[in-house]
């Protein structure tokens, strides 16, 4: 339970709340660059998928967006858990003797829903709508979710037996990590391919494929934020990904100098060793997004 509750937090308090806080105390350029994917305008979707992580280890299955939203309550998914599982959290909990549990789960579950779709009603992009009422509706829905899912966590610590959490891992691993990562691999190796087509035949159309490629890709990625822990945590795997705030200077004097070996580093990861942060600032979906994307648009070859 552990990440879910850190990423319903980080949504709230530094993807959405950070800007959120510089735009109120009058320093709006750091609002605007404290804002994750504002390249591709893309931060809301990013967000949304992070909530949709949650959502999704929850119930033990990779759900559609349209899925997720068609369970709009508990009896929407106890009334198709034979479609699903029984060996998640949702269900398991739901079905478990202790009251509390039960009411628990069904806040949490509809407090999921309600994050969702509070950052959903943030107006696009969310990097010129920081001051937005809406952003700081979407700020405390996730602040509410971050509360039930801590308070759902003491819950099945003292309710669900070791074969229920068991079950539980094994169905979250076979059908929520697995397929994610399995997805994951898949979409980088096509954004891959996007970027090797752009290098051989510079193009306005190959920009925007890269551009395409480079959107599909980023949905696997966020929804795997739910379970940010393993090798992903220990070999430096997110940072070496998903690295921000962008450092732009850095960037710059890397494609000017073309010293590619910069962006390398070799040995155990060691998140507090200076050398490895600076190459991993270097790397990732987001450098990628700053050479690709312009105010939301693929750039264009000769813009």
């Amino acid at each position: 339970m552990e990440q879910r509750i850190d990423i319903a937090n980080e949504v709230g308090t530094a993807k959405i709340g950070e800007p959120v806080d510089y735009w109120k105390s009058g320093e709006r350029t750091k609002a605007l660059y404290a804002v994750e994917s504002w390249y591709s305008w893309h931060s809301r979707d990013d967000y949304k998928n992070n909530i949709l992580s949650i959502a999704n280890s929850l119930i033990g299955q990779c759900l559609t967006e349209a899925k997720f939203l068609s369970y709009t309550d508990e009896n929407a998914i106890i009334a198709d858990a034979a479609n699903l599982t029984p060996n998640s959290i949702i269900v398991k909990s739901y079905n478990n003797a202790n009251a509390d549990l039960k009411a628990k789960t069904v806040e949490v579950w509809k407090n999921t829903l309600a994050a969702w779709k509070a950052i959903d009603a943030i107006p696009q992009p969310f990097r010129n709508n920081i001051g937005s009422a809406e952003a700081s509706a979407a700020m405390d829905a996730c602040a509410k979710l971050n509360a039930s899912l801590e308070d759902l966590k003491s819950l099945i610590a003292g309710n669900l037996s070791e074969d229920d959490c068991s079950a539980i891992t094994a169905q979250f691993v076979d059908h929520v990590v697995m397929p994610t990562y399995t997805k994951l691999k898949a979409l980088n190796n096509a954004l891959l391919v996007s970027v090797r087509a752009f290098q051989a035949n510079p193009s306005d159309a190959t920009f925007a494929n890269a551009c395409a490629a480079w959107l599909a890709a980023r949905q696997p990625w966020e929804t795997s934020e739910a379970f940010l822990f393993g090798p992903v945590s220990d070999m430096g795997l997110d940072p070496n990904m998903d690295s921000w705030p962008l450092e732009v200077e850095g960037i710059y004097q890397l494609l000017k100098s073309q010293q590619w070996a910069d962006m390398q580093w070799e040995g155990d990861y060691d998140e507090s060793d200076e050398a490895i942060e600076a190459a991993q600032a270097l790397r990732g979906y987001h450098t990628l997004e700053y050479l690709l994307f312009k105010d939301g648009q693929p750039r264009k070859v000769n813009n």
